[in-house]
């Protein structure tokens, strides 16, 4: 398999896949748009000290019903704003090397290993990964973490504003990922303002990755943290 970028790869691989930035902001890039960042075409949007980090979600075309295979990558950046065709090459020629044409084979612990220790790849912060799951699952119709219904009982005003503590963070990434859904802008409209400094830090920092935020809620926080600012 001679391929020089990502997208040809999994192209060749017969895989589809979704990307999403994760260095600054976690958001997705379309694949039109990564085709021309991968092919040297376009810049990549959002680096960070000279290096793009990004997630590659693919899988098996003819497989609809198999899991999704997750890439956390980390790539050079020339002084262009170019990502490095070398290194991409690198890391498909490592990728093959480890699991031949089958992307979407079973690994064993020992693959595992191997690909993990690959230099291209990344863990995110706890924080991002969490909102990266839940956009993921939000994106694919699958259901939301087992916080989720903790985290809409507690936005919800059906528990005490000072019980945020036993709120997982990803429940609260949840709630950011399906402002669409479950009445949860409705939810956090109305209990922002009566929430503890802390959860209302939480929120916000999940709220940051969000793209569907209506203008009440937008002004809501604005507004709160200007308040909180003032203290």
């Amino acid at each position: 398999m001679q391929t020089n970028t990502l997208s040809d790869f999994l192209d060749a691989s017969q895989c589809q896949f979704r990307v999403y930035e994760l260095g600054r902001k976690v958001t997705k890039i379309s694949n039109s748009e990564f085709r021309k960042i991968d092919a040297n075409k376009a810049p990549y949007p959002y680096p960070i000290q000279k290096q793009a980090f990004f997630a590659i979600v693919f899988w098996q075309t003819q497989q609809q019903g198999k899991d999704h295979f997750i890439w956390f990558l980390k790539m050079p950046i020339d002084e262009q704003g170019f990502l490095k065709i070398t290194a991409q090459t690198s890391f498909i020629k490592m990728v093959i090397e480890a699991m031949g044409d089958d992307l979407t084979s079973d690994m064993s612990k020992k693959l595992q290993e191997r690909l993990a220790s690959n230099p291209y790849v990344f863990k995110p912060s706890t924080e991002k990964l969490a909102v990266f799951n839940s956009k993921i699952n939000a994106a694919f119709i699958r259901p939301a973490s087992t916080f989720y219904p903790a985290a809409q009982h507690y936005f919800s005003g059906n528990a005490d504003w000072n019980d945020w503590k036993n709120l997982g963070f990803q429940g609260i990434a949840d709630i950011a990922s399906r402002l669409d859904r479950d009445n949860n802008q409705a939810h956090l409209i109305n209990a922002i303002p009566k929430l503890p400094e802390d959860a209302l830090r939480s929120l916000a920092v999940c709220l940051e990755h969000s793209t569907d935020i209506n203008p009440k809620l937008t002004m809501l926080i604005a507004m709160q943290a200007a308040t909180e600012l003032g203290k």
